[in-house]
Protein backbone atom coordinates (compact mmCIF):
# COMPACT_ATOMS: atom_id res chain seq x y z
CA UNK A 1 0.00 0.00 0.00
CA UNK A 2 3.20 2.57 0.42
CA UNK A 3 4.11 1.99 -3.32
CA UNK A 4 3.61 5.64 -5.12
CA UNK A 5 5.57 5.33 -8.20
CA UNK A 6 5.92 2.46 -10.79
CA UNK A 7 7.89 2.25 -14.41
CA UNK A 8 7.87 -0.79 -17.34
CA UNK A 9 4.76 -2.44 -15.42
CA UNK A 10 2.67 -4.90 -16.69
CA UNK A 11 -0.33 -5.04 -14.36
CA UNK A 12 -1.71 -8.72 -14.65
CA UNK A 13 -4.55 -9.26 -12.40
CA UNK A 14 -5.98 -12.75 -11.55
CA UNK A 15 -9.62 -13.05 -12.36
CA UNK A 16 -11.62 -12.07 -9.50
CA UNK A 17 -8.52 -10.32 -7.76
CA UNK A 18 -8.18 -6.97 -6.58
CA UNK A 19 -5.19 -4.67 -6.65
CA UNK A 20 -5.27 -1.91 -4.23
CA UNK A 21 -2.35 1.02 -4.57
CA UNK A 22 -4.53 4.32 -2.77
CA UNK A 23 -0.93 6.19 -2.42
CA UNK A 24 -0.27 4.86 -6.55
CA UNK A 25 0.78 8.60 -8.47
CA UNK A 26 3.19 7.93 -10.84
CA UNK A 27 2.36 4.97 -13.12
CA UNK A 28 5.49 5.47 -16.44
CA UNK A 29 5.69 3.01 -19.48
CA UNK A 30 3.60 0.83 -18.37
CA UNK A 31 -0.09 -1.26 -19.10
CA UNK A 32 -3.02 -1.01 -17.32
CA UNK A 33 -5.63 -3.55 -18.55
CA UNK A 34 -8.84 -3.00 -17.06
CA UNK A 35 -11.48 -5.98 -17.23
CA UNK A 36 -14.23 -7.61 -15.80
CA UNK A 37 -14.06 -9.27 -12.65
CA UNK A 38 -10.38 -7.85 -12.20
CA UNK A 39 -10.09 -4.78 -9.82
CA UNK A 40 -7.66 -1.90 -10.09
CA UNK A 41 -8.01 0.53 -7.23
CA UNK A 42 -5.46 3.58 -7.58
CA UNK A 43 -7.51 6.62 -7.05
CA UNK A 44 -4.67 9.13 -6.83
CA UNK A 45 -2.89 8.47 -9.88
CA UNK A 46 -1.86 11.37 -11.33
CA UNK A 47 0.84 10.93 -13.99
CA UNK A 48 0.57 7.82 -17.10
CA UNK A 49 3.62 8.85 -19.40
CA UNK A 50 4.14 6.78 -21.69
CA UNK A 51 1.38 3.98 -20.52
CA UNK A 52 -1.34 1.93 -22.71
CA UNK A 53 -4.29 1.93 -20.84
CA UNK A 54 -7.02 -1.03 -22.19
CA UNK A 55 -10.41 -0.97 -21.03
CA UNK A 56 -12.79 -4.14 -22.59
CA UNK A 57 -15.19 -5.75 -21.82
CA UNK A 58 -17.76 -3.75 -20.56
CA UNK A 59 -15.52 -2.58 -18.01
CA UNK A 60 -15.10 1.77 -16.84
CA UNK A 61 -12.38 2.88 -15.55
CA UNK A 62 -11.88 6.83 -14.57
CA UNK A 63 -8.38 8.84 -14.16
CA UNK A 64 -9.75 12.24 -13.10
CA UNK A 65 -6.32 13.30 -11.47
CA UNK A 66 -4.60 13.15 -14.57
CA UNK A 67 -4.19 16.54 -16.71
CA UNK A 68 -1.30 15.88 -19.51
CA UNK A 69 0.24 12.54 -21.07
CA UNK A 70 3.77 12.97 -22.88
CA UNK A 71 4.92 9.86 -25.19
CA UNK A 72 8.65 10.61 -25.81
CA UNK A 73 10.31 7.93 -27.60
CA UNK A 74 8.02 5.22 -25.84
CA UNK A 75 10.50 2.32 -24.56
CA UNK A 76 8.53 -0.69 -25.76
CA UNK A 77 5.96 0.37 -28.27
CA UNK A 78 7.10 2.00 -30.76
CA UNK A 79 5.13 1.76 -33.79
CA UNK A 80 0.88 1.15 -34.32
CA UNK A 81 -0.07 0.36 -30.90
CA UNK A 82 -2.73 0.94 -29.52
CA UNK A 83 -2.62 3.30 -26.04
CA UNK A 84 -5.91 3.90 -24.77
CA UNK A 85 -8.39 1.13 -26.34
CA UNK A 86 -12.11 1.40 -25.11
CA UNK A 87 -13.32 -2.52 -26.67
CA UNK A 88 -17.06 -3.95 -26.28
CA UNK A 89 -19.82 -2.94 -25.47
CA UNK A 90 -19.72 -1.11 -22.19
CA UNK A 91 -16.34 -0.27 -22.12
CA UNK A 92 -15.49 2.92 -20.99
CA UNK A 93 -12.27 4.64 -20.39
CA UNK A 94 -12.58 8.69 -18.94
CA UNK A 95 -9.63 11.07 -19.57
CA UNK A 96 -11.92 13.95 -18.90
CA UNK A 97 -9.60 16.13 -17.09
CA UNK A 98 -6.97 15.37 -19.61
CA UNK A 99 -5.79 19.45 -21.77
CA UNK A 100 -2.78 18.51 -23.10
CA UNK A 101 -1.24 15.25 -25.07
CA UNK A 102 2.51 15.37 -26.56
CA UNK A 103 3.85 13.03 -28.69
CA UNK A 104 7.81 13.74 -29.57
CA UNK A 105 10.33 11.23 -31.15
CA UNK A 106 13.90 11.45 -31.23
CA UNK A 107 14.81 10.42 -34.10
CA UNK A 108 13.21 11.41 -37.57
CA UNK A 109 13.59 7.07 -38.61
CA UNK A 110 11.46 6.00 -35.11
CA UNK A 111 7.14 6.01 -35.03
CA UNK A 112 5.76 7.15 -31.84
CA UNK A 113 1.80 6.83 -32.47
CA UNK A 114 -0.56 7.91 -29.67
CA UNK A 115 -3.87 5.69 -30.29
CA UNK A 116 -7.14 6.04 -29.57
CA UNK A 117 -9.20 2.56 -30.41
CA UNK A 118 -12.92 3.01 -29.70
CA UNK A 119 -14.51 0.04 -30.40
CA UNK A 120 -17.74 -0.01 -29.39
CA UNK A 121 -17.23 1.92 -26.29
CA UNK A 122 -16.84 5.31 -25.02
CA UNK A 123 -13.15 7.25 -24.31
CA UNK A 124 -13.95 10.52 -22.52
CA UNK A 125 -11.15 13.30 -23.79
CA UNK A 126 -13.75 16.30 -22.94
CA UNK A 127 -11.10 18.55 -21.69
CA UNK A 128 -8.10 18.19 -24.24
CA UNK A 129 -7.48 21.19 -25.79
CA UNK A 130 -3.98 20.34 -27.13
CA UNK A 131 -2.52 17.66 -29.06
CA UNK A 132 1.17 18.42 -29.90
CA UNK A 133 3.24 15.94 -32.27
CA UNK A 134 6.77 16.89 -33.81
CA UNK A 135 6.45 17.73 -37.13
CA UNK A 136 10.08 16.84 -37.42
CA UNK A 137 9.94 13.12 -37.04
CA UNK A 138 7.22 10.47 -37.79
CA UNK A 139 4.97 11.00 -34.57
CA UNK A 140 1.41 11.63 -34.66
CA UNK A 141 -1.81 10.55 -32.87
CA UNK A 142 -4.61 8.56 -34.55
CA UNK A 143 -8.52 7.87 -33.85
CA UNK A 144 -9.79 4.63 -34.56
CA UNK A 145 -13.53 5.25 -34.29
CA UNK A 146 -15.72 1.80 -35.03
CA UNK A 147 -19.11 1.80 -37.15
CA UNK A 148 -21.74 3.73 -35.59
CA UNK A 149 -19.25 5.46 -33.18
CA UNK A 150 -18.51 9.39 -32.82
CA UNK A 151 -15.77 10.55 -30.70
CA UNK A 152 -16.60 13.72 -29.26
CA UNK A 153 -13.26 16.31 -29.15
CA UNK A 154 -15.35 19.49 -27.38
CA UNK A 155 -12.62 21.81 -26.86
CA UNK A 156 -9.64 20.91 -29.24
CA UNK A 157 -8.32 23.83 -30.63
CA UNK A 158 -4.26 22.96 -31.53
CA UNK A 159 -3.87 19.71 -33.14
CA UNK A 160 -0.61 18.68 -34.75
CA UNK A 161 -0.23 15.80 -37.15
CA UNK A 162 -3.79 13.95 -36.32
CA UNK A 163 -4.78 10.87 -38.32
CA UNK A 164 -8.89 9.47 -38.10
CA UNK A 165 -9.69 6.34 -39.19
CA UNK A 166 -13.72 5.97 -39.64
CA UNK A 167 -15.30 2.93 -39.96
CA UNK A 168 -18.91 3.08 -41.85
CA UNK A 169 -21.38 5.41 -39.98
CA UNK A 170 -18.77 6.76 -37.46
CA UNK A 171 -18.12 10.13 -36.75
CA UNK A 172 -15.68 12.94 -35.34
CA UNK A 173 -17.17 16.25 -33.58
CA UNK A 174 -14.22 18.70 -33.52
CA UNK A 175 -16.10 22.02 -32.98
CA UNK A 176 -13.37 24.20 -31.54
CA UNK A 177 -10.34 22.61 -33.97
CA UNK A 178 -8.36 26.19 -35.65
CA UNK A 179 -5.51 25.00 -35.85
CA UNK A 180 -3.54 21.60 -37.54
CA UNK A 181 -0.18 22.48 -38.23
CA UNK A 182 1.22 19.20 -40.05
CA UNK A 183 -0.92 17.83 -41.55
CA UNK A 184 -4.85 16.38 -40.88
CA UNK A 185 -6.06 13.26 -42.10
CA UNK A 186 -9.18 11.26 -42.22
CA UNK A 187 -9.53 8.31 -43.66
CA UNK A 188 -12.83 6.87 -44.36
CA UNK A 189 -14.52 3.52 -45.00
CA UNK A 190 -15.84 3.11 -48.61
CA UNK A 191 -19.25 2.24 -47.61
Amino acid sequence: PALTTVNRTDFIIADGATINAPLLASVNESTLNITPGRTFNAPNIANIDRTRVLVSGGSSYSLPLVTSYNSVYYWGYLGDYEMFTADGAGSSLSLANMTTLTSITNTSNTDDIIRFDRINGTINLNSLATINNNTNGNSYTQFNIAANQTQSLPNLTTGTRLYFTMAAGSSVSLPQLVTAPGWLNFELATN
